[in-house]
């Protein structure tokens, strides 16, 4: 029983004075899931150092002050819900999730790359989200894919621009379908 306590330990983010501040309101079990690590390896497809240090840095400038914090958290964490059937914990995923939005569209703040194709706070690019559509719809939760599917790229590419829970449905995806072949998605399931 003891042992059973200690393993279901929360830890309770800092408390902050702003409103729409998410941090003291959300619990998180301990954990040693090096976020950063599978953000570089499946969702950047490369494991980079400068890289990886450089969304550490971006996400801990943000972090529960992003530009768009409350409509981050709320989806986030709606998405990663639907993946628990895979045998995800939607509280780590969700976590990642909004790292990732952090670090990739400065706190939401942005939906289009700088002269780039890619798309969303998760910036996806079309042709990715066309793809993971296609060759693992399983992993396209809620959503239809055959209407999905039958998207031109630059169609896609304005509904991951509108329709944030499709990008990050499609994020979750992406990770999800990298990571299974690179092993990195161990810290994340339950």
């Amino acid at each position: 029983m003891l042992i059973s306590i200690f393993l279901l330990i929360l830890v309770l983010f800092p408390n902050s004075t702003s409103s729409t501040n998410y941090k003291s309101k959300l619990v998180y079990p301990v954990t040693k899931v090096n976020y950063s690590l599978i953000w570089g390896k499946s969702y950047q497809t490369e494991n980079c150092p400068a890289k990886k240090a450089q969304f550490e840095s971006r996400v801990r400038r943000l972090y529960g002050n992003a530009h768009k914090e409350k409509e981050l958290r709320e989806l986030t964490q709606d998405i990663a819900s639907r993946f628990s059937s895979l045998g995800y914990n939607p509280v780590l995923l969700a976590e990642l999730l909004y790292r990732i939005a952090l670090h990739e569209s400065n706190g939401g703040k942005y939906t289009k790359q700088i002269n780039g194709p890619a798309r969303s706070w998760f910036q996806i690019e079309p042709s990715t989200a066309v793809g993971l559509v296609k060759n693992n719809p399983e992993l396209i939760i809620g959503y239809d894919t055959e209407k999905l599917r039958k998207l031109p790229k630059q169609a896609m590419a304005d509904l991951l621009e509108k329709r944030q829970d499709i990008a990050a449905t499609i994020a979750v995806a992406k990770i999800i379908e990298t990571g299974e072949r690179l092993g990195t998605n161990k810290g994340l399931k339950t």
